[in-house]
């Protein structure tokens, strides 16, 4: 009888992980051991590097999305990670340079 009630719990629970493109954690944790560094799949990526600061950074109530959103008449922005120009690579730090295509890059939308 216990054995009835775990599957009356879990079936549903692995049901809607399929419906939603989940793998299960066995399946999950092969592929991440063959792909370590590959992105995610689906995985959200911003256009800037979620490590990029500016003083007008600060004054944002959203995500950035232009390279306006960053740069104010200074145009001075900084890397969060080496609190410098110079970013974790050592190459300078600008919106136009801190994408998706840069080897530091790490995407501003975390957690989805």
């Amino acid at each position: 009888m216990a054995n009835d009630a775990k599957q009356t719990i879990t079936a549903p629970v692995t049901e809607v992980a399929a419906a939603n493109g989940i793998a299960p954690v066995a399946e999950a944790e092969a592929e991440s051991a063959t792909n370590e560094l590959a992105p995610a799949p689906g995985m959200v990526r911003s256009p800037f590097c979620g490590s990029l600061r500016s003083k007008k950074f600060f004054l944002l109530d959203r995500l950035a999305a232009s390279a306006d959103d960053y740069l104010d008449a200074a145009n001075h922005v900084w890397c969060c990670e080496t609190q410098e120009v110079i970013g974790p690579d050592n190459r300078r730090v600008d919106p136009e340079r801190c994408g998706p295509g840069r080897a530091c890059y790490s995407s501003a939308v975390k957690g989805l």
